[in-house]
């Protein structure tokens, strides 16, 4: 093979993320046997179906008592487009849960398969919006313009949502009555920095926020408030406990994505083997 052969075979894997896969899950596996056990891998490139969208779930990973499972998205970025910067809303929040952990449940009750959205506890680091912002570094043309962390929130949140659609077409899978969460995470290269503020903070006049004198923490994960469109949901029937519009809203539309880097790995499993409905 041509050195120049084996230069574009490898910028081609790299582009598309392959190498970036298989190192988060041969990590996971690692982390499953050595430190958390209990928790182990049900397969990559898992395909799915929600509705008309048909796509792939990079790792689909499982509880050893069935009870929860996480989509995991790789994403690996450009080191130009590398720093992803969240922030929290106040006016985006829903009361106590605002931190919690939403996620999507699904359960085999008499009447048939029904999903639901529970809060899986609460997470010290969590935010309503997050952007990407360029580095002062060198690229290697890996990134997709600015668009890699919506998209891999989004792909996240389609996995849940195909994984849900799977196990209510196999209800067999399920145990009578007993809930099965699916966590949307996504794994990435990109730094992750939360900032101290509150968007509320912008002015009026402007729209703008000045963070000049705003504290920023380095994060190895954090919880993502993002909301699900109708087309990307699943078709299963949504059970909805609540009598507040407000409550109806949050259990139809929004969800949350772990967003995790390479050293926060090692937490998301253990979070992951540990967690239960608040």
């Amino acid at each position: 093979m041509s050195d120049s052969t084996r230069a574009l075979f490898e910028k081609t894997l790299n582009t598309h993320g392959y190498g970036f896969q298989a190192a988060v899950a041969k990590e996971l596996r690692k982390k499953s046997a050595a430190q958390v056990r209990g928790h182990y891998i049900v397969g990559l490139d898992i395909p799915i179906r929600v509705r008309e969208t048909e796509s792939a779930i990079d790792i689909v990973t499982a509880r050893s008592d069935g009870c929860l499972f996480a989509a995991i998205e790789c994403k690996r970025v450009d080191p130009a487009l590398g720093a992803w910067c969240f922030i929290r809303s106040k006016e985006h929040g829903q009361d106590t849960h605002d931190a919690g952990v939403r996620c999507e449940a699904v359960c085999r009750a008499a009447s048939g398969v029904h999903a639901s959205m529970t809060v899986m506890g609460h997470l010290p680091h969590f935010a309503h919006i997050g952007v990407e912002v360029s580095r002062q570094q060198k690229g290697d043309g890996t990134g997709v313009r600015q668009k890699d962390l919506n998209d891999a929130v989004s792909q996240a949140l389609l996995g849940a949502q195909g994984w849900a659609t799977w196990l209510g077409g196999n209800a067999d899978a399920l145990k009578q009555d007993v809930p099965v969460v699916i966590v949307p995470v996504v794994v990435t290269t990109a730094q992750l920095w939360l900032s101290q503020a509150d968007l509320g903070a912008s002015a009026l006049e402007t729209g703008h926020i000045d963070l000049s004198s705003a504290a920023f923490e380095s994060c190895d994960w954090l919880c993502l408030q993002a909301r699900t469109s109708h087309s990307r949901r699943h078709a299963l029937g949504l059970k909805v406990d609540h009598n507040r519009l407000d409550r109806q809203i949050e259990a139809q539309a929004y969800r949350s994505v772990l967003v995790v880097n390479p050293v926060g790995l090692g937490a998301l499993m253990t979070w992951l083997a540990n967690a239960y409905a608040a």
